[in-house]
Formats: structure tokens, sequence, C-alpha cells
């Protein structure tokens, strides 16, 4: 069952953004927020743990910038893929193709130009818009 947050008198889609690079994660964050998203941001296994049974978010975002061993760190903690625990995943990075084959929801790379449509896509496709 999605969980949302009421803010500013509407009702929102979680996802939480993480990334063990910063200025990645605040750019998926801005992403997700413009097409009405809440957005929490983790910046490692520890952090996403707690904004997990925080928030419930209906979607992960990770982003693999610099830190690219932190995100896949973290991507590789969740339950395994058909566990009622584990939210969607969206995998945004060169491992990509790593992240489908461990049971990612979507893939994208990190081009800038095309980032934005490749996470609309995404939220789209997992009925998150």
């Amino acid at each position: 069952m999605a969980s949302y947050v009421v803010k500013r008198g509407r009702v929102m889609p979680v996802c939480l953004v993480v990334s063990g690079n910063p200025t990645l994660r605040a750019l998926l964050r801005q992403v997700a927020e413009k097409y009405g998203l809440d957005a929490p941001e983790a910046a490692g296994i520890v952090q996403m743990q707690k904004c997990i049974e925080r928030y419930k978010p209906d979607v992960l975002l990770f982003g693999e910038g610099d830190n690219e061993i932190d995100t896949m760190k973290a991507f590789r903690a969740l339950p395994a893929k058909g566990n009622v625990m584990r939210p969607k995943t969206i995998f945004c990075g060169a491992s990509g193709d790593e992240a489908l084959d461990l049971g990612a929801d979507w893939a994208a790379g990190t081009n800038p130009q095309l980032l934005d449509a490749k996470i609309a896509e995404s939220f789209k496709q997992l009925r998150l818009l």
C-alpha cells in the first residue's frame, strides 16, 4: 500500500532519495519534488534504513555519483525483490544494469539532459504520477 504525506494541503507520494553524492542527491530530490513527490534524502545505509522506517516510501530513488560504492552498498542492503518490505526502486547511474539484475524496478543513466525525462517516465511506469 502506498504511503502518502499531506504537505501544503496536498497528498503526496514519498520518494526517498539515496546517494552518497550530496550534489546528485539534491538534484534528484528537486526532480522528485517537481513531479509532486515528497522527497526526503539519505546519504547511506544507516540514514536510508532510518528514513524507510520513518517515511515508508513508495519508491527509493538511488543516485550513483562520485561515491558509487556507498550507493550500491545501500541498494544491496534492501530486502530481496518480491519481499513485501521492499519498496519500488529506481537506480540512476553507471551500475544500472547491475541494479536491474539485483531487482531494481527501473534504471537510468545520470546524463543531466535525460535524467528529468527518464525519472518522470519511471514515476509513470510505477504509477506514482
